[in-house]
């Protein structure tokens, strides 16, 4: 930001309303990193923060910074409804889990045909 603080100085919620300003004029990649940095300056105790981070996180389809802060959210208030709500929406949401394309899974056997030099 250009007003002469550091960015430690900025508070989270200045960085997510920047972010959100960025996105809006579509420049994903700055938001994404406004929103980093959000994350970054908010204690860990402001759960309604980090709550909110999780949810702009989430909708900008950044599914791994939205599981962040939702665990740092989760270590101050384990039975927090809009925790337990934003965690329900991204294991319904979350498309990172693909068995077949994870390690230690098996893949289906490719169907292939004998080569000619083996058909002989």
């Amino acid at each position: 930001m250009t007003d002469g603080k550091s960015g430690e100085q900025i508070s989270p919620q200045a960085w997510m309303l920047k972010g959100q300003a960025l996105a809006d004029l579509g420049e994903t990649s700055a938001a994404s990193q406004c929103l980093r940095k959000a994350a970054i300056c908010c204690r860990d105790e402001d759960t309604d923060t980090m709550l909110s981070l999780a949810r702009l996180q989430f909708e900008f389809g950044d599914f791994v910074e939205a599981r962040n802060c939702l665990g740092r959210a989760f270590r101050q208030d384990p039975y927090n409804p809009a925790a337990l709500q934003m965690q329900a929406m991204l294991d319904r949401s979350s498309t990172l889990a693909q068995p077949a394309k994870l390690v230690g899974y098996a893949q289906p056997a490719a169907a292939t045909q004998p080569s000619e030099s083996l058909k002989n």
